[in-house]
């Protein structure tokens, strides 16, 4: 739901939808419910405020149907957890829905194991999306749990668990950088490392860093 631009948050799902229409039947659509921008403040950008109450998922499963032009949603995924609403209370909503046909299946995205095992005990979770990547390891501690607790992959989710910024974001995007002067592009990374590292594990992070300080050195 927060895929777009401070003015339209829904963009993307809109743009999607003109663009997969005519190829429903072939394609796996996900999209995400539980964030939303608090406008208050009178310009962007806009701070995300979780919100699953029951209420609030209905409203976003409709309004994404609409905007994806589809009946149904292959794998609807509650984006960030509400501290406010119990997983119990999230997953009956989803249950509800799938039954209702609107949504085949659903997963979490940044969920624990505490949250994780008592959601799929309400209504089963297909698939879990947490932030992994070589520099963001912390969650490898739930493979066996989604080992335990969800289904073997099938064609919606091909892996029960779906890696979020699995490129680690902020690192990439320097490639891209047009044959930046090789110490400026070392410092650019150093620089992207430190104002992220909350993205990352902190030893890796350290281990680049020096690396690259040495590297540095050696020219």
């Amino acid at each position: 739901e927060v895929y777009g631009t401070n003015t339209n948050p829904h963009d993307n799902e809109e743009l999607l939808g003109d663009a997969l229409k005519p190829f429903r039947d072939k394609i796996v659509i996900a999209t995400k419910f539980g964030l939303t921008f608090d406008k208050s403040s009178e310009c962007g950008p806009y701070p995300l405020i979780p919100n699953s109450k029951p209420k609030s998922i209905r409203l976003a499963v409709e309004g994404s149907l609409a905007r994806l032009k589809t009946d149904h949603l292959d794998l609807y995924y509650q984006h960030r957890i509400d501290p406010q609403v119990e997983p119990e209370e999230v997953a009956d909503t989803m249950a509800y829905l799938i039954k209702e046909g609107k949504v085949l299946h659903w997963g979490i995205s940044e969920a624990g194991e505490d949250y994780i095992r008592r959601a799929h005990k309400v209504c089963p979770i297909t698939a879990i999306q947490n932030r992994y990547s070589m520099m963001a390891r912390w969650h490898e501690k739930l493979f066996p749990v989604v080992e335990e607790l969800l289904p073997p992959p099938q064609a919606v989710a091909p892996s029960n668990i779906v890696p979020a910024s699995n490129i680690a974001p902020s690192l990439l995007n320097l490639f891209f950088i047009p044959y930046p002067p090789y110490d400026l592009f070392l410092q650019q990374i150093c620089l992207s490392l430190r104002q992220n590292c909350f993205y990352y594990d902190p030893a890796p992070c350290r281990v680049i860093i020096v690396s690259i300080s040495l590297l540095r050195l050696q020219r």
